[in-house]
């Protein structure tokens, strides 16, 4: 048979290095998983942070996009109805209110242009209206009905013009 060596207990030898060495090497597993488990922390903390920011992204686009459809619906509404509504103009404005925290003040500025066209054009409207039931007509009639043929003529143009203006904000990758 083979001997092997004991010690002075009586234990084989491997046994005594184990004990000796078994606490050094459970401290080194430990650091070994303690340094992983970070490692992976930090992984899935950069993945999380890429998640939100790219549900804010998201988010942001999901709201400029309801501006630009509040802004084209409006733009339907006319060139469907031929002339917009109260109602028509209330729900734009329910719509871009937001606009001037979610755009660049190019777009703002251009749906603040949408809106006084069609506060002008609802007004000429009831000027016309006025006129048109009043028995004698005033002289400036004829005034209202071109700059509202003009204004008509504008909105026919702005599909155009408002995708050329959201376009630019409409966009996922990072700002």
């Amino acid at each position: 048979m083979c001997d092997v060596p004991t010690t002075a207990a009586g234990l084989p030898g491997w046994i005594e290095w184990v004990k000796t060495l078994g606490p050094v090497l459970l401290s080194a597993f430990a650091l070994l998983v303690s340094t992983l488990t970070f490692a992976l922390s930090r992984q899935i903390s950069r993945w999380q942070t890429s998640v939100a920011r790219a549900q804010l992204r998201q988010n942001v686009y999901d709201r400029r996009f309801a501006v630009y459809q509040s802004a084209k619906a409006l733009l339907i509404a006319f060139q469907s109805n031929g002339t917009l509504s109260g109602d028509d103009y209330m729900a734009y404005r329910r719509g871009t209110v937001d606009a001037e925290f979610l755009l660049d003040a190019g777009v703002v500025a251009y749906l603040k242009q949408l809106r006084e066209r069609a506060e002008r054009a609802l007004f000429l409207r009831n000027k016309i209206k006025e006129h048109c039931s009043a028995a004698a007509l005033d002289p400036d009639y004829h005034n209202h009905v071109d700059e509202s043929a003009k204004i008509d003529t504008w909105f026919l143009k702005q599909f155009d013009v408002l995708l050329s203006k959201f376009k630019p904000s409409m966009h996922l990758d990072e700002p």
